[in-house]
């Protein structure tokens, strides 16, 4: 079973991810650290990335300069939009590849602004009110949150887009129980 986690910058996936990835028969992904690995080992990604961005991107080892990227491409939404293209279709080839009868967890952000719901049988939502999200992120700068939200859709919308919705405004062992009730459901 493939299943996908989102939600908003801050909503808490990652706590989530943590506390599904601590259940047996439960494997996690995060999709921002297979892409990094695509960007970084992939020798067909990288000369795509390369001939999009310049090879300025990627120091003499060949390691990608993922704040030069950034930089690129959150200022330029067609950038944004070719860049994620070449890495989400690469990972949605890795994920339907994987016919494994375990349940499979992915997270990842840009699930309905991608069109990737599709291809999982179930799609989650990690939510929490804007003023605690803002909390979560203070350390992060608000100008870096408010370019990237820019690039994702409403926080609300995601979770009424979504087959379940995992509420993550209290304490982590109100998400730990739900996801619990998820688990036993499935």
């Amino acid at each position: 079973m493939r299943i996908a986690l989102t939600g908003a910058m801050g909503a808490g996936k990652s706590a989530a991810l943590e506390i599904f990835a601590s259940h047996k028969n439960v494997k996690c992904f995060n999709s921002d650290v297979i892409c990094k690995e695509f960007l970084d080992k992939d020798e067909s990604i990288k000369s795509k990335v390369k001939t999009l961005l310049g090879d300025e991107v990627y120091d003499e080892a060949g390691i990608a300069k993922k704040s030069l990227i950034a930089q690129k491409v959150f200022s330029d939404k067609s950038l944004l939009e070719v860049y994620e293209e070449i890495l989400h279709e690469r990972l949605i080839a890795e994920i339907l590849a994987d016919d494994s009868k375990e349940i499979h967890i992915y997270e990842i952000s840009l699930l309905y602004e991608k069109g990737l719901e599709k291809f999982f049988d179930i799609c989650l939502s990690v939510f929490c009110s804007e003023q605690m999200r803002l909390k979560r992120l203070s350390e992060r700068t608000l100008e870096k949150m408010t370019q990237r939200d820019l690039f994702q859709i409403d926080a609300y919308k995601k979770a009424t887009l979504a087959n379940i919705v995992l509420f993550n405004e209290t304490t982590l062992l109100f998400l730990e129980k739900q996801i619990e009730k998820v688990l036993n459901k499935l």
